[in-house]
């Protein structure tokens, strides 16, 4: 090959203690590895894990691929990031008060991903850096490592990370979105408001609220109803001028007083039947917009099963409600997986080049391994990179 570049995409993810890399190609995946890195912060790339993957290619530094992706929080632009920053969540005070120390810690970001892939490289060109968001990045990355078949794909946000939730159709071409929603439109955010009024904190509390519903009567659906709508593609709308963005913060909760016409709950204060009445019209609305995903899965997307990727108690609370609904389904959970969120991130930062999307890429076999913190292959398949 030369120091020609190969029109392939790699994938990077990484969570504080691991990381993976994932190199594709239109003919699918070509390998992927993750890297355990012990207490070490200041690494951002998996260089071991990179190293595998650009040995099976037949590449030797990074220069010689087109385009790194990246699972990341981070913009793809400073005109992205000053969007973030000043977000209807956010008030003017706090988004100035905060934005120098942001800017900083981007920059500082940005520089050291540069550093490092300059030590990669043996020129001083370096890939064009790509950003892919986490639930793309999941929705490609469980395309990529499950599906054979036409299937539809539900990613949900998960809790304290601000993420999106999205439905897409995966088949033999790709994937095909159906709707996605950007936080503040969040499920898990709506439960979180109602069970910090309710007197229930943090991620034990929301498990608690939801176990409630189990003695609890439909008292309060269109009090429901009026914080969350779905429309015709299960697509959900939630009303977040009555929601606050901090609920393990708030003591006031004046809009969701108005809606109850009543207090809020203290932590030490005694469960009343308003607290168990309202999670049981949580609940029941909540099986509504299951029941639509059921519809809009036979009607419009003609597909039969369904994956749903996530974390926290609304997760769990659903798998009892999708079965009600006899909707076939898997459920993957969310937990630190930064093999199929970089698998991910490299089919659709392989798209975003203007590369042609990997075909057939669902259960096809590549080679794979797991490096622990001492950069030893934990697979068989990587042993003769562990002494490079």
């Amino acid at each position: 090959m030369g120091d020609s570049k190969k029109k392939v995409c790699l994938g990077i993810s990484w969570a504080p203690r691991t990381a993976a890399a994932a190199l594709v190609g239109e003919e699918g995946i070509i390998a992927s590895a993750q890297e355990e890195r012990g207490g070490s912060r200041r690494r951002l790339l998996p260089q071991k894990a990179i190293e595998y993957c650009l040995s099976h290619a037949g590449l030797s530094t990074i220069d010689q691929i087109s385009t790194l992706a990246l699972q990341s929080k981070h913009a793809a632009d400073w005109s992205d990031f000053f969007a973030t920053q000043f977000s209807e969540e956010k008030g003017w005070i706090e988004s100035l008060i905060t934005l120098p120390g942001n800017i900083r810690h981007e920059y500082r970001f940005r520089t050291e991903l540069k550093r490092q892939l300059g030590h990669m490289s043996r020129s001083e060109e370096i890939p064009e850096i790509l950003y892919v968001s986490d639930e793309l990045a999941a929705a490609q990355g469980l395309y990529a490592r499950h599906v054979r078949q036409a299937v539809a794909l539900l990613v949900l946000d998960t809790p304290f990370a601000r993420s999106a939730s999205g439905l897409w159709r995966a088949g033999a071409n790709g994937l095909e979105e159906v709707w996605r929603q950007d936080y503040p439109q969040s499920l898990e955010l709506l439960l979180a408001n109602l069970a910090g009024f309710s007197g229930f904190r943090g991620r034990m509390g929301q498990r608690q609220f939801l176990q409630l519903s189990e003695y609890g009567e439909l008292r309060f659906l269109d009090h429901i109803n009026e914080l969350m709508s779905v429309d015709e593609f299960g697509r959900f709308h939630v009303n977040t001028d009555r929601l606050v963005m901090d609920p393990a913060r708030e003591t006031v909760w004046s809009e969701l007083g108005d809606l109850f016409d009543s207090s809020p709950r203290k932590p030490d204060q005694s469960i009343s039947s308003r607290e168990i009445d309202l999670s049981f019209s949580f609940f029941y609305a909540i099986g509504k917009w299951v029941e639509q995903i059921g519809k809009t899965m036979k009607d419009q997307l003609k597909v039969p099963d369904l994956m749903v990727r996530g974390h926290g108690p609304l997760f769990d609370k659903m798998k009892p409600i999708m079965k009600q609904n006899s909707i076939q389904a898997q459920f993957i959970p969310a937990a630190d997986d930064p093999l199929l969120l970089a698998m991910g991130a490299g089919i659709e930062g392989l798209v975003l080049a203007g590369g042609e999307s990997p075909m057939l890429v669902g259960g096809s076999p590549h080679p794979q391994a797991i490096f622990s913190s001492l950069t030893e292959a934990r697979n068989s398949s990587a042993s003769n990179l562990a002494s490079n």
